[in-house]
């Protein structure tokens, strides 16, 4: 596995590594994935998101953004993950997970770090040690008024429990979805998504062993 050079802390608008950050973001997701520009910035100059790049030799080939919000919260979200397409399978994307995984840790204030993710992102999640929270997750898209199935995933700096209570996890949800989505409390989004978690919620390993599988 090739070596990142370093990781470092970044601003949207900090220069060339900000730029070429910002570049990647586009390229790397569709616009209902994407916040605002101006919601990012102002995010990440607050220090509500920390936003880290991966650099070899001087040059971008990833980064990360952890959503900590405000102090008060259980939770930290794993909110963005990219690699450029012709650096991805050189193991900078498990780099930086477990930067941020170390980050969050750092931190000592949050038992979740949360990450929504699609199948194939989930599976590769999965693998460094998150589990899938066992319940139908949507997410909400940006600017429209539609939502997607997704895999919602935690990572506890507590070791996984087999089972946590599900009026344990809607005041996070809740949350991603008023202040990170910027859904008003009456979207029928959140109402649906809310009546979907269970009162004991399991923690499944991800991905699950096939029949027959050791």
């Amino acid at each position: 596995m090739t070596q990142l050079s370093e990781i470092v802390p970044v601003q949207p608008d900090g220069g060339a590594i900000g730029n070429d950050c910002m570049r990647l973001y586009y390229e790397a997701f569709p616009p209902w994935e994407r916040e605002w520009d101006s919601l990012l910035e102002r995010r990440t100059a607050k220090g509500r998101y920390q936003m880290r790049a991966g650099l070899k030799n001087g040059q971008v080939v990833g980064f990360y953004v952890l959503d900590v919000e405000e102090d008060g919260q259980t939770y930290a979200l794993f909110s963005y993950l990219a690699v450029a397409e012709k650096e991805r399978g050189q193991g900078y994307g498990e780099a930086l997970t477990r930067h941020a995984i170390g980050l969050f840790l750092e931190r000592g204030d949050r038992r979740w770090l949360l990450i929504e993710a699609e199948d194939r992102q989930a599976r590769f999640y999965g693998r460094i040690g998150f589990a899938k929270f066992g319940f139908d997750y949507f997410v909400p898209r940006f600017g429209e008024a539609s939502a997607v199935p997704m895999h919602l995933m935690g990572f506890s700096s507590e070791g996984p429990p087999a089972t946590v209570a599900g009026e344990a996890l809607k005041p996070m949800i809740e949350r991603i979805y008023l202040s990170g989505y910027k859904l008003k409390p009456g979207d029928p989004r959140l109402a649906k998504q809310l009546a979907l978690i269970p009162d004991e919620v399991r923690l499944l390993d991800w991905p699950p062993e096939t029949p027959g599988q050791q």
